[in-house]
């Protein structure tokens, strides 16, 4: 494999969800991870994890393009052959809300944070 497509986990963020058996609700809290390529986790210096661990009653969820899922762009700062500007993709599971994609930017991008980033229905949100 080329250098540039090698892909590494990278921890998302943690996840609550809420269950309703009966009369009771239950809330387990689920580690979601991503497969990303190395080139794009070392430009904005995110952190690897080498064994995803899972949550509260189950694995955590490694997110490889499952069904509804998208990616967030993430502008480089770097300009095309055609002056346009350069974006990184970042895949998402399909539940994650604006809030959950902008607190990943936030929390875990740490070098060379964007000021927007655009969804993966295509919209540009601030940061």
């Amino acid at each position: 494999m080329a250098g540039s497509q090698v892909r590494v986990s990278v921890l998302l963020g943690t996840y609550e969800r809420k269950y309703k058996i009966g009369s009771t609700t239950k809330t387990i809290k689920n580690q979601v991870y991503t497969w990303v390529r190395k080139e794009v986790a070392e430009y904005f210096n995110m952190n690897v994890v080498a064994n995803p661990k899972g949550g509260e009653g189950n694995k955590g969820a490694e997110v490889r393009g499952t069904k509804g899922a998208g990616s967030i762009k993430l502008p480089t700062g770097k300009k095309t052959s055609k002056g346009f500007t350069q974006y990184y993709a970042v895949p998402m599971p399909a539940y994650f809300k604006i809030e959950d994609m902008r607190k990943f930017v936030n929390d875990r991008v740490k070098q060379h944070k964007p000021e927007r980033f655009i969804a993966p229905s295509g919209r540009s949100y601030p940061v």
